[in-house]
């Protein structure tokens, strides 16, 4: 069974525009590095900059936790093919 149309179009449309997001984002970077040199050495901001970047993929990685959690395991392609 397939799915709608607009199903799927509902589901694109997020990832879609959070991608975008990210590459407009992207650009700033530079400019985050040096608002926080401007308290410390550029080293210093860089460790700032990616420590603060890997924690905001900690909602993200929750979410996943959460999901497989929830979600029922798949059924092997034998497993469905002897039950028909």
């Amino acid at each position: 069974m397939q799915e709608p149309h607009r199903s799927r179009l509902m589901r694109f449309a997020p990832l879609t525009t959070s991608y975008a997001l990210g590459k407009a984002v992207k650009g700033l970077s530079g400019v985050m590095v040096e608002a926080l040199a401007a308290g410390s050495s550029l080293m210093n901001a860089y460790a700032l900059f990616f420590a603060g970047s890997a924690l905001v993929g900690i909602p993200a990685l929750f979410l996943v936790w959460l999901l497989t959690r929830r979600l029922p395991a798949p059924q092997s392609a034998s497993a469905s093919s002897a039950k028909t």
